[in-house]
Parts: structure tokens; sequence; C-alpha cells
């Protein structure tokens, strides 16, 4: 149906209605229109559940947030236990590059949030981001942190 992404993710239900297919959101528990971006966004979540470790329940899908007096909508917000933000996810389509402009908008989201974390991903690849703010620094990492190091924080 979609591209093979990176991540070899292939647990979902997926349904066709009226010619549309939909594919079931355990995050948001309902059936969502399957695009390319939310084909994206579900691998995505998927990875972070089965290869790092991370609990469905601290995952939030399509997150509100406000910058510069206008909502946005985060695609992926990781909490550790403390419902507190660790890692912000901006999704885009396998067809879309990741950008400067993308890594500005998660940037962006992050403005009042400030998880320690921040990446992109249109399933082809992706780019991970360490944010250190005692320092003002940010890093380009190789990975998604498992989640087992925010049980520390």
């Amino acid at each position: 149906m979609y591209t093979d992404l990176y991540y070899k993710i292939s647990d979902f239900k997926i349904k066709e209605k009226h010619g549309k297919f939909y594919i079931f959101d355990d995050i948001r528990k309902k059936y969502v229109v399957l695009t390319e971006e939310e084909w994206v966004r579900q691998n995505f979540v998927k990875y972070l559940i089965m290869e790092k470790g991370y609990a469905e329940g601290l995952i939030g899908i399509e997150k509100s947030t406000n910058y510069n007096l206008q909502k946005k909508r985060m695609d992926i917000v990781a909490y550790n236990n403390f419902a507190e933000p660790v890692l912000i996810v901006e999704c885009k389509s396998f067809s879309k590059p990741l950008t400067k402009e993308v890594l500005n908008q998660v940037a962006s989201y992050n403005y009042s949030l400030k998880a320690p974390f921040l990446s992109i991903t249109n399933g082809l690849s992706k780019f991970v981001l360490k944010v250190d703010y005692s320092k003002n620094r940010i890093e380009l990492i190789d990975d998604i942190p498992e989640y087992k190091n925010f049980e520390q924080l």
C-alpha cells in the first residue's frame, strides 16, 4: 500500500470504507484516514513503543501548543512519568524532504515545552537533536534515546 519505511513495522489494523483507507491509531483509539504522513506517524509511534520502550500511555498524538499567539499541533509528543515532555517528533510524508523549515517547525513547538529531544522524520530518514538548556547547546545525535533513559530524570 505505502512505501516500506526504515523502521520495518507491520502490526497495523487497516480497513477500507467508501474507497478510502483508514488505519487504527492505538494512541487515540480510533481509525484515522491513512495518508502518507499518517503512515509515517503510525510507524514512528510503533517504533517508539516496540523498539525504544516508550509506554503507549505516555505518548500524545497531535497535541496542541501555542507559539507566537498561534495554536500549533505537534505530531508526536512523548512524556516521562511526571507528564513532562521528553521528545517532540514532527512527521512528514515520505515524499517530502526533511528541510531546515521542518527543523524550525519542531523547534518552534519546543519553545514553551522545553523537551530535551527533538526529531523530524519522513519515514525514510530522520534527524534527532539533543537540547542542552544549561549550556544553550543543540547536538545532532544518532538515534532516539530508549525510554528507560528518562526514568532517571
